[in-house]
């Protein structure tokens, strides 16, 4: 099976400080799609979920989640899961750091 190439982004990880930032609403919809299976993009995107306010799209993430998010997103092929977490990115890339 043919790979696509990864995502690219500009998103550094320099430090363990928090990543605070708000979703769109477009991000937002995409985030909290309904999660089937138990598989790794599963239980991280749960764990994202923890951190997010899902009336405001408003987030605080631990940097180690954010280092996750990268690694899932860019590391693995093409599906639902990694479109998901292609919109935190988007929001991350906001972050003023």
């Amino acid at each position: 099976m043919k790979r696509k190439p990864p995502t690219t982004t500009t998103i550094e990880i320099t430090d363990a400080l928090p990543w605070s930032g708000t979703l769109t609403a477009e991000e937002k919809a995409i985030v909290f799609r309904p999660i089937v299976g138990n598989g790794g993009h599963q239980i991280l995107l749960r764990r994202v979920h923890g951190h997010i306010d899902p009336a405001t799209g408003a987030f605080t993430l631990p940097a180690i989640v954010v280092f996750k998010i990268l690694g899932h997103a860019l590391d693995y092929g093409r599906g639902g899961y990694q479109v998901r977490l292609e919109a935190l990115l988007r929001a991350l890339e906001r972050v003023k750091r």
